[in-house]
């Protein structure tokens, strides 16, 4: 049974008992000159009051579900991150605790909560490429980028992803958001990549989202 109304039947219950003993000893009052209606007037305020508190307890109760959903959906996003960490053989180097550890981070200077970091992050982790301090990087700029496009972090997630994952042909998926790589950077990403620099490739790439989004997410 519900809390609300585990208090309703109690608080009903002891009314009820009170205005019934006072029934009792109605002829005992009469003799002092206190009538049952002034009796039950007296009792106003103890009910009141246990309305008061069933008022207060379902605002306590309504508070309770709105956290209890979100501790859900935030369970939801740990599953599912641990989940692709595991199939995707924890190909990015970093933990599930540090990975929450950095959406907790994420949330406390821009507009968006931890779980839905963390569902980012997890479309992240698909592109076994990006890994380290390259995968932090990257997802401090998917939200800089879909702050300032209006764009959905799985949306971003992906563009960016594709990018940085292969870095020769996957730009291309952030010329849908104005990003134009002059000749000489894809033969710069070019070579990076075919000699073994992946990572210094990506760089390239970050410094770009970053001097053209850096900051927005924050701001």
């Amino acid at each position: 049974m519900a809390v609300i109304d585990e208090l309703k039947i109690l608080v009903k219950a002891e009314v009820d008992s009170a205005i019934a003993a006072l029934q009792k000893t109605e002829s005992q009052s009469n003799k002092t000159g206190l009538s049952f209606a002034k009796l039950r007037d007296m009792m106003q305020g103890p009910v009141a009051a246990g309305k008061e508190v069933i008022a207060a307890f379902q605002k306590i109760k309504a508070v309770s579900d709105k956290m209890e959903a979100a501790w859900s959906i935030q369970e939801q996003a740990v599953a599912i991150l641990n989940s692709t960490l595991k199939a995707t053989g924890d190909a990015a180097g970093l933990s599930s605790k540090e990975i929450q550890d950095l959406a907790s981070e994420f949330q406390s200077f821009t507009k968006y909560g931890d779980e839905t970091v963390l569902a980012m992050e997890s479309v992240l982790l698909g592109f076994k490429n990006i890994k380290g301090d390259n995968f932090k990087e990257a997802s401090l700029q998917i939200l800089n980028m879909a702050t300032v496009m209006k764009m959905d972090l799985t949306s971003a997630a992906q563009a960016v992803g594709k990018a940085l994952d292969d870095p020769i042909t996957g730009i291309d998926s952030l010329s849908r958001q104005g990003f134009k790589f002059s000749k000489e950077q894809k033969e710069m990403l070019k070579q990076m990549v075919e000699t073994g620099r992946i990572a210094d490739a990506q760089g390239i790439i970050l410094d770009e989202l970053a001097t053209t989004f850096g900051g927005a997410a924050e701001a």
